[in-house]
């Protein structure tokens, strides 16, 4: 039903033989190095509208709480990303929004929902 995928020995045989350029697995970790740019990328920008938003919402309350969302999401995808490289030990912290995670994707969207309610629901600050 599915085609065979080539054996690791006889991918790296293409460099072997002479061949010019990078083999495929090489290709694999460069495409897999610009996807994670990529996915880092969009979280930037997630929190970066978040804390976006957090300027333009009129009371204290609504700023410190996308505050906190944003600081929830920032904790999440570094966790997540000092894991993968080594740099903390692992604990099971899932990618916000990706990785199946039940308890912090329902805190995810729960905290993104409350920021898209401070927006719809923005008052000016009383002082």
């Amino acid at each position: 039903m599915w085609p065979a995928l080539p054996k690791v020995e006889q991918m790296t045989d293409n460099k072997r033989e002479g061949g010019a350029g990078l083999s495929p697995i090489e290709d694999v970790i460069a495409d897999a190095a610009a996807g994670n740019l990529f996915i880092l990328g969009l979280y930037l920008l997630l929190i970066g509208s978040v804390l976006g938003i957090s300027y333009r919402v009129g009371s204290r309350f609504a700023q410190l709480t996308c505050i906190g969302v944003a600081m929830m999401l920032f904790l999440y995808v570094f966790v997540n990303v000092a894991m993968v490289t080594g740099l903390l030990p692992v604990v099971g912290a899932p990618l916000p929004l990706i990785s199946y995670g039940g308890t912090a994707m329902l805190t995810v969207f729960l905290g993104l929902g409350v920021v898209a309610s401070a927006v719809v629901h923005d008052r000016p600050a009383v002082e």
